[in-house]
C-alpha cells in the first residue's frame, strides 16, 4: 500500500532523526569557526518512540544559539528545530524527536542534517552535513544490493533474501519498461520477520486493521524507501512498482488515483490470489464500489479487500484487452498535467463512466458462467462426499463395537489414530 498524505504529517510532527546509538563524533579543524568548535555529535534511538540528538560545542564567547537544520531521504525541503541548552561557554545541547504516531517515520530512512551555532560575539558556526540512518538499534541488520533495491534484512540467510530480491527485480524490468524509467535511485527494502515487529515498524492503523493483519507492506514515495512484514516476492514487486510510480509521476499537482497505483502494482505479482473470486462474489452480492469512490483507500476494514480486488480486475482488465501502449500514453499524459479523464480518454478514446460499464459488464459474464454447475466437477464432489459419509460410517460403527466390547484393542484397527487429509 502506498502512503501518499503521511510525509506531510512527517514533516509537520518531527523535527530531526537519528539511529542506532551513535559514537561521538570529533568534526576536526573543519568544524572551527573562530573561537566556536563542535567536540562531539551523536544520536540514540529508542525505538520506535523516540530518537534523541546530542550536541557538545564550544566557544570563548558564550554560545546563544544552536539551530538544527534536516533533511528526510532525497527530499529538497528542509526542515527545522530548536535543541534544549542552557547559554555558557560549553554547550552539551539536545534534541528529542518522536518518530511514532502523528510523528511516525518508517525504518531505512536517511536523516541528512547539520547545525547553526552562534554565539554572543557574532560568530556563526554551520556545520558539515552528517546523515543517519533510521533502523531499530537491537536488531543485527545486514544489506543486499539487488537491481534498484537495498535490502536491509535480520536473521535471514542472506542467500534466500537475494534469491526473492532477483527473481522480484526481473518482474519490475515491465514496470520500469511501461512507465518509461531508465534510471532511479536505489530504493530501501526494510524486510521485517515478526507480526511485533510489523505492528511497530507499521504506520498507524486502526486497531480492527491491525488484528485483521489487513496490510503486508507499506512504500513511502517520497522517502524511498517500502517495509515488508515478511520476505515476500509478490511483496517487493507490489511496493517497488509504488516507488516507481512515484518517480514516473512527480511533476507538481499530479494526482494518481489509489485504484490506478494500487491495480497496476497488483498486476504484476504472480497470480491473482483469489481476487477475480472476490470480484465475482461482489458483483453477484452488488458490493462493488463505484470507481468514481476509489481514488483512495477506504478506511473501513471490510472494503479494503473488495477495494483491492476491483483495482486489480479493472486495471488487469484494461492491460490485457488493450496491451501497454494506452495505458502508458495515459501515465505519460497524467505526468504532462492533464486531468485524470482527459488523460485517460485520451488513451483509450473511451471515458472512465464507460470503463466501470464495461468492466462490470465482463465481470457479470463471468461470475453468470462461473455460476454453473460443472458436471464434471459435480460428481466427483458426489463420489468424494460419499466415501467420507461411508469412512465416518464405518469409524462409528466401530467405536459401537468397542463399547458393547471394552476388549477389543483399538491398536488392532489400522484406522484408528491417524490424521486423513481429504484432497480435491
Amino acid at each position: 500500500m502506498a502512503v501518499w498524505g503521511l510525509v506531510l504529517g512527517i514533516l509537520a510532527g518531527m523535527a530531526g532523526v537519528g539511529a542506532g546509538t551513535g559514537a561521538p563524533t570529533d568534526w576536526g579543524h573543519n568544524q572551527i569557526a573562530g573561537q566556536i568548535q563542535v567536540l562531539s555529535t551523536s544520536h540514540v534511538v529508542d525505538f520506535p518512540s523516540n530518537v534523541t540528538l546530542r550536541l557538545e560545542v564550544r566557544s570563548s564567547a558564550e554560545i546563544t544559539g544552536v539551530e538544527l537544520f534536516y533533511r528526510l531521504g532525497n527530499q529538497d525541503v528542509t526542515s527545522y528545530g530548536y535543541p534544549e541548552f542552557s547559554n555558557a561557554l560549553h554547550v552539551n545541547a539536545e534534541f528529542v524527536l518522536r518518530t511514532d504516531g502523528d510523528s511516525f517515520l518508517p525504518q531505512g530512512t536517511n536523516i541528512s542534517y547539520r547545525y547553526v551555532i552562534t554565539d554572543s560575539s557574532g560568530r556563526v558556526l554551520d556545520t558539515e552535513e552528517y546523515t543517519v540512518e533510521y533502523l531499530d538499534p537491537s536488531k543485527a541488520w545486514q544489506r543486499l544490493h539487488v537491481g534498484d533495491m537495498e535490502l536491509l534484512f535480520h536473521d535471514r540467510p542472506a542467500d534466500g533474501v537475494e534469491a526473492v530480491a532477483k527473481d522480484a527485480a526481473r518482474s519490475l524490468e515491465e514496470v520500469k519498461q511501461l512507465l518509461g524509467i531508465a534510471f532511479i535511485s536505489r530504493q530501501k527494502a526494510v524486510i521485517l520477520n515478526t507480526v511485533r515487529e510489523s505492528e511497530e515498524s507499521f504506520p498507524p492503523i486502526s486497531r480492527t486493521t491491525r488484528e485483521r493483519h489487513v496490510f503486508g507492506g507499506f512504500a513511502f514515495g517520497e522517502l524511498d524507501v517500502f517495509v515488508l512484514a515478511d520476505l515476500d516476492r509478490d511483496g517487493m514487486v507490489h511496493e517497488m512498482t509504488h516507488l516507481y510510480m512515484n518517480e514516473a509521476l512527480n511533476a507538481p499537482g499530479v494526482r494518481v488515483p489509489a485504484w490506478l497505483n494500487e491495480g497496476l502494482a497488483m498486476y504484476f505479482e504472480a497470480g491473482d490470489k483469489g481476487r477475480g473470486r472476490t470480484v465475482s462474489r461482489a458483483a453477484i452480492s452488488g458490493n462493488l464500489l463505484p470507481l468514481r469512490s476509489m481514488g483512495r483507500v477506504p478506511g473501513r476494514p471490510q472494503d479494503v479487500g473488495v477495494f483491492y480486488a476491483e483495482s486489480w480486475g479493472i486495471v488487469s482488465y484494461l492491460m490485457d484487452k488493450h496491451g501497454d501502449g494506452p495505458m502508458s500514453a495515459f501515465l505519460a499524459s497524467l505526468q504532462q498535467g492533464r486531468q485524470l479523464e482527459d488523460a485517460f480518454s485520451g488513451a483509450y478514446g473511451f471515458g472512465l463512466d464507460e470503463l466501470e460499464r464495461r468492466w462490470r459488464s465482463s465481470v457479470r459474464r463471468g461470475a453468470a458462467i462461473s455460476a454453473l454447475p460443472d458436471p464434471g466437477t459435480l460428481g466427483t464432489s458426489v463420489i468424494i462426499g460419499a466415501a467420507m459419509a461411508f469412512a465416518m460410517l464405518v469409524i462409528f460403527v466401530r467405536r459401537l463395537r468397542r463399547v458393547a466390547d471394552p476388549a477389543e484393542d483399538p491398536a488392532d484397527d489400522p484406522t484408528e489414530n491417524q490424521d486423513v487429509d481429504y484432497y480435491q
